[in-house]
């Protein structure tokens, strides 16, 4: 499909425009109501988070603790 010069310039400006509607919505409201979503999303998946690292760092130390050191050969 081509588009020819002139179609992509209106194209280009149509989107742009439509850009500049968008952040009329950006208010320090708004981004405080972002902001404190962020937050208990951050507080939801705490849990997760803490329970895969220790689950990770329990694997590491289980093999460190299976494997003999080479000194006690």
């Amino acid at each position: 499909m081509k588009i020819s010069k002139n179609r992509l310039k209106q194209i280009i400006k149509e989107e742009l425009d439509s850009v500049d509607e968008g952040l009329e919505n950006v208010t320090p409201e708004n981004i405080q109501i972002a902001l404190e979503a962020l937050k208990q999303i951050a507080v939801n998946f705490s849990p997760a988070l803490a329970a895969a690292i220790a689950a990770g760092a329990y694997a590491g130390l289980k093999d460190k603790l299976s494997k003999p050191d080479a000194e006690d050969e």
